[in-house]
Parts: structure tokens; sequence; C-alpha cells
């Protein structure tokens, strides 16, 4: 399997519905924002996901390009190097790009109906030639229950591991459980589309390991 996407359309594409229970997956995050705009110069559309960092630059991503760009906040959108001409002293000055070096960011996919899939994508930005330098699927995750016990199978590609952790679940879910159990493994082949196969191959990998 090749963990590598050439754009974000194709992270998109990778896995539109939950394989357990078939609804979209969404897009997590409070600091994601993902609109259509419209170009009156061809009459079409694009869709396009943006975040804030930190420092306080907003990026914009075109889902079928790898180049970005990048946006200033004062009292609306700038566009970094942009004139700014305002009465008030305080946004009377050119935006500057905080930070040129790489940035790392993720972007998690997951289903918010039955939370039992989820995969997380790692984003490399150079901020200073503005432009996407690589985009890897970090780990794709399975969870199932079994009358009170919690089974979670997480791939972890940028790592080649896998981790199976048991729990029993207790009154405040998985962030505070009895009986917590994690498990090493390699990675494993997931077969999605015949998830719960996927889910009784694990078992028994796990089994015998």
């Amino acid at each position: 399997m090749n963990h590598k996407f050439q754009n974000l359309q194709r992270v998109v594409d990778f896995r539109p519905y939950c394989p357990l229970c078939g609804v979209r997956l969404s897009l997590s995050g409070g600091k994601y924002t993902k609109r259509t705009t419209f170009d009156v110069s061809d009459s079409t559309f694009a869709t396009e996901i943006s975040w804030h960092t930190q420092d306080g630059e907003e990026i914009f991503f075109d889902l079928n390009s790898r180049s970005i760009k990048i946006a200033y906040h004062y009292s609306n959108d700038l566009a970094i190097d942009a004139n700014v001409s305002c009465p008030s002293p305080r946004f009377n000055r050119t935006p500057v790009l905080v930070y040129d070096g790489h940035l790392y960011e993720k972007m998690l996919f997951e289903c918010n109906r039955c939370g039992n899939y989820r995969y997380m994508v790692q984003i490399i930005i150079d901020m200073g030639k503005k432009q996407i330098d690589d985009i890897l699927l970090n780990y794709e995750q399975l969870t199932w229950t079994d009358g009170d016990m919690i089974y979670q199978f997480r791939n972890i590609y940028t790592y080649d591991m896998a981790e199976y952790t048991t729990c029993r679940s207790g009154a405040y879910g998985l962030d505070k459980v009895k009986n917590y159990k994690m498990t090493n493994l390699p990675l494993i082949p997931l077969n999605l589309d015949e998830p719960e196969k996927t889910i009784e191959r694990i078992k028994t990998l796990v089994l015998f390991s």
C-alpha cells in the first residue's frame, strides 16, 4: 500500500465513507475550514481547505494543487505582502510571514455516527516556498466493542507498526478506563471492504502473536 498522496483531493477520496456504518467521514478539528470558492474568470468552482497557524497566518489549500496561499489576519483577510491602507495606525502596515520554515500539520477524518473508524494524514508544508512538500498517511484506526470491552486497532504507517488496545469501558469512556492493555504488533493489511472479516483476522493474529 502506498502511504503517500499527490494532493489533498486524494486524501479526501481515500476513504470517503465509514467502512463500518457507511456515513460520510468528517474533517475534524475546529481550526479546519472547508469552503467552496467561485472563479469569475473561468466560471468554475473550487474547494479549498484552510486553517490558522499558531503564529497568526491562515493557510489556504487548493485540493488539487500542492501550492498554498497564505493570509494574515488583522481586521480582515489580507494576503501576505499585500499593501494595507487603513486610517487606524494599528492596521496601517504590511502583513509579513512570521514563519518561513517547515510546518508539520495533521488532518483527522473520522466517523461522527459510530466513531469506529478514523484516519489521520500528516502534511509537511514549506512556508517559505508556499508549497506542500509531502502528504503522508499517518494512521488508520478501527474500534469495536464486545460486551463491556472496547477493542482498538491502529496501523501507524509512519512508524511501520501497529497498536492493539483492549480496555473495559468506564464511566468516562476511553479517556479514563479500567484494565487498559496495549500490545505493539507489525503492520496488518486492512481490507475495509469486509471490515468484519478484517476484525476477525486481527483477533486471530493477536491471539497467536
